[in-house]
């Protein structure tokens, strides 16, 4: 019921959540000073525990008074020790009720979240493996509802980076992945400013589907240009000549690409044969796929 209470509440969370020291300087027995994410004895800038979060103006030890009382940097005083210990910050609730966490306090307590939570909250499908045929499937990851956080996506399919993919769904067909098993993977980092270090890339999170692409084919060998009504016509000759002699555009469907039916499933002048003669000499009907 103390008015404090609340303040000493989240002081106190600063030592059993985030494991971050007093910073008090006050000689206190049985106490002693001690390294931790915001106490040090180090004195080199280049070894200081929080140094990405020092301005290189900012010098080294750092004078306590007002004009730097909004920055970080390496304050003398600290873990019951006045002299031969520093702290982050001029002032900090680690030091005193009433204040903000300084910046490398609240650095560690938001790592300190994520020694407990993942950032992927979920991830759809849920099922694993997962098969994709004609019919679209969209890959989704949900991460933690946080506040004044941004995210990063990238996805990778058999280990290379996916174009124009920064959010948190793809979406593809057997056509796009191609046929076969695949290994598609995402990756996200909460890419918050309280945090500029995270050697424990506690940060990132990543998911992983095993994608088996089957067959695309809507009925009909020949059907090159995937016309979704299945019919094999003068464009599917053209989209045919253009993979082969042209534009060498991937196909869509290199299944119903198989005009022939070669049991390789290879695409190649055979099928254009078999698409003219199919078009406009015997009439014959192109092999079905499946």
């Amino acid at each position: 019921l103390h008015q404090a209470a609340a303040e000493i509440v989240l002081h106190e969370l600063g030592h059993s959540f985030g494991d971050l020291a007093d910073e008090y300087e006050d000689i206190t027995p049985g106490y002693s000073g001690y390294e931790a994410y915001n106490s040090t004895a180090e004195t080199d800038r280049a070894l200081i525990r929080w140094r990405d979060w020092i301005l290189p103006s900012t010098p080294i030890p750092t004078p306590e008074n007002s004009g730097y009382a909004s920055v970080v940097g390496l304050f003398e005083g600290s873990t019951y020790e006045p002299t031969g210990w520093y702290r982050p910050k001029l002032n900090c609730k680690m030091r005193s009720l009433g204040v903000v966490f300084c910046e490398v306090c609240r650095e560690q307590m938001v790592r300190a979240e994520y020694t407990l939570l993942a950032p992927i909250d979920t991830a759809f499908p849920a099922a694993n493996p997962v098969d994709v045929d004609n019919t679209p499937v969209t890959f989704q990851v949900v991460p933690l509802d946080t506040v004044d956080r941004a995210w990063s996506v990238q996805w990778f399919l058999d280990g290379n980076l996916v174009a124009d993919s920064n959010g948190f769904s793809f979406t593809g067909d057997a056509a796009s992945f191609g046929f076969g098993t695949h290994t598609l993977r995402v990756e996200i980092q909460d890419t918050t400013h309280f945090v500029r270090t995270d050697p424990s890339q506690l940060l990132h999170d990543s998911y992983e589907w095993t994608v088996n692409a089957v067959s695309c084919c809507l009925g009909n060998s020949g059907n090159v240009d995937c016309d979704p009504s299945d019919v094999v016509n003068i464009a599917d000759l053209t989209a045919l000549i253009d993979h082969l002699f042209i534009g060498f555009t991937p196909l869509c469907c290199p299944e119903e690409a198989n005009a022939d039916g070669d049991p390789a499933g290879l695409v190649n002048i055979a099928d254009l044969t078999a698409l003219i003669d199919h078009l406009f000499i015997t009439f014959t009907a192109p092999a079905a796929c499946n």
